[in-house]
């Protein structure tokens, strides 16, 4: 797919792809349900789950899929400044 870049000023000097990239947790052994769930986050690739009765259960074991490098979620122009000129995707 080709993409008409805008007609900039300043030089562009990089261009950054970025891929989305999925992990999976596990959570059936846990035996929870939906309506017993107070919170629950994902940081650094472990899963944080408190439920309403107070337990907190962390789960840092999970399954990474593939990454299709075909093509990017999204891409951009930057300068030398870091500033960004364009996306391109």
């Amino acid at each position: 797919m080709k993409t008409k870049i805008k007609r900039q000023r300043q030089k562009p000097v990089s261009i950054e792809a970025s891929y989305t990239q999925t992990i999976k947790f596990d959570i059936e052994d846990y035996d929870i349900e939906l309506d017993q769930i107070e919170w629950a986050y994902v940081r650094w690739c472990t899963l944080h789950i408190k439920l309403k009765n107070g337990e907190e259960i962390e789960i840092d074991h999970y399954h990474e899929y593939d990454t299709d490098w075909k093509r990017p979620d999204k891409a951009f122009i930057y300068d030398s400044g870091g500033n960004e000129l364009d996306q391109i995707i």
